[in-house]
């Protein structure tokens, strides 16, 4: 242990020479941090002197989203070292949250890992280098209000207008109930004045892992009597994706919400089902749009963090036989903002709202993988992936949940037949294996034109 000890020493974590001490040089912020993390280790404690002067310090300088060195902390966080010493570990998991990492509700630094936006979507990263996709990008409309625009950890994810109107002054998208392009409004969805809260979480977790993956702003705040004309807005705009994390059931804005879905069948349109519990009929569909059974639109309902339909009092997930698919509802913790503060911050909450984004997020990258694929095939290739479990059954059409993995798998390719590869060898340059390579196999050839 000693010897690794003094590897990791002279690798990771290396010391402020005699020379820089002598010389009066102060360390650097990493270096602090990397001097802190390797003393927790070899006293086998974190202490509040080594917080206080050396890791606290070093960590303050740290960029509000992960990164490498905010990974090391998130391994130490869930090491033996910080059981002892509640003070450091309480202010170590503050400043892990406030990186995203969402150290109160996940029980290992992996499920914290997992449940970060800004980590990057590693399984994702690897099939597209496999399948030589590893450059482009796809624009996402997020319908939505109440969004931070200023937010550091989502730097590089919005889109940026080549040629804004001069009298909309439309940069990364347009607010249609304020008439303006100024995004950083308070959202009005039940949220404390001072709040842009719900926009800015939807579209952390519809960017998550990634930035191919372009956010365009549609803001109409808590009425969607803008919806139509925000969605023709994003269409114009190169929009390939156009996530709704609302309920839309007027009867009249239903109606001319239908007529853009028909006619823009090479836009994929994601709804969420609704926090009413209610079960969605297709006798409905005049006057609720998840009710509407159409080829490009998937609506969501939200699983709960054991993949059960949530029920919880003020949110239980609606269900039916027009709900496309379950996704995880609090999986995240994804970007919150606050006017005033510099970089917002981080929250971990989840309904449909947030299933939806997620569902989004995947078909976005499941698009970018294979760009062949019509949003028809997306939505059908979502289905024929899905984890299934009885809970589900007869509950969404593809009687359970959303499973990333194998949608990028299976998006991967069919790429990979497309340019003439047999599916088997297909499945061969992924490095597929076992039960999950035959499944996959069988349903290439349904995508293959």
């Amino acid at each position: 242990m000693r010897l690794w000890r003094r590897a990791v020493a002279r690798t990771q974590y290396p010391r402020v020479s005699a020379r820089q001490q002598q010389s009066g040089v102060a360390a650097t912020d990493g270096a602090k941090l990397r001097r802190g993390v390797l003393k927790a280790y070899a006293t086998g404690e974190l202490d509040h002197a080594t917080w206080g002067e050396l890791i606290k310090p070093g960590s303050d300088a740290l960029a509000p989203n992960a990164s490498r060195r905010a990974r090391r902390l998130l391994n130490l966080y869930y090491s033996k070292v910080t059981a002892a010493e509640e003070g450091p570990r309480t202010e170590l998991a503050a400043l892990l949250q406030g990186r995203g990492y969402g150290v109160h509700v996940h029980a290992t630094a992996d499920e914290a890992r997992r449940g970060s936006i800004s980590e990057p979507d590693r399984v994702f990263l690897r099939l597209a280098r496999k399948v030589g996709r590893t450059k482009g990008d796809i624009l996402m409309a997020i319908d939505d209000g109440g969004f931070d625009t200023d937010h550091k950890a989502l730097r590089g994810k919005w889109w940026v207008n080549p040629r804004p109107d001069p009298a909309m002054k439309d940069i990364h998208g347009y607010d249609f109930q304020n008439r303006t392009g100024n995004l950083k409004q308070n959202d009005h969805w039940g949220h404390s004045e001072g709040f842009i809260a719900h926009g800015t979480h939807v579209l952390g977790i519809a960017t998550r892992g990634t930035h191919r993956i372009k956010a365009i702003g549609v803001a109409h705040m808590n009425s969607s009597a803008f919806g139509p004309e925000a969605a023709r807005y994003a269409i114009a705009r190169g929009a390939k994706v156009i996530n709704i994390s609302r309920s839309l059931q007027d009867e009249g804005l239903v109606s001319e919400m239908v007529r853009i879905i028909r006619d823009n069948p090479k836009v994929l349109f994601v709804e969420s089902a609704g926090n009413s519990g209610a079960l969605v009929k297709p006798e409905y569909a005049s006057r609720y749009l998840a009710a509407n059974n159409l080829p490009n639109l998937i609506t969501v309902a939200a699983a709960d963090p054991e993949g059960l339909p949530q029920a919880e009092p003020r949110s239980r997930t609606c269900f039916g036989p027009t709900i496309t698919v379950a996704a995880p509802a609090k999986h995240f913790s994804s970007t919150y903002g606050f006017f005033g503060k510099e970089h917002g911050g981080y929250e971990y909450t989840g309904a449909t709202s947030q299933a939806a984004p997620f569902t989004s997020n995947v078909a976005a990258k499941c698009m970018l993988l294979a760009p062949h694929l019509r949003p028809t095939q997306v939505k059908q290739l979502l289905v024929d992936t899905a984890s299934t479990a009885s809970a589900w059954q007869g509950k969404v059409v593809a009687n359970g949940m959303v499973n990333a993995t194998r949608v990028y798998q299976l998006a991967a390719m069919v790429h990979l037949s497309r340019g003439g590869l047999t599916a088997r060898k297909a499945a061969t340059r992924i490095g597929l294996r076992g039960p999950e390579r035959r499944q996959l196999e069988a349903l290439v050839a349904r995508y293959v034109d």
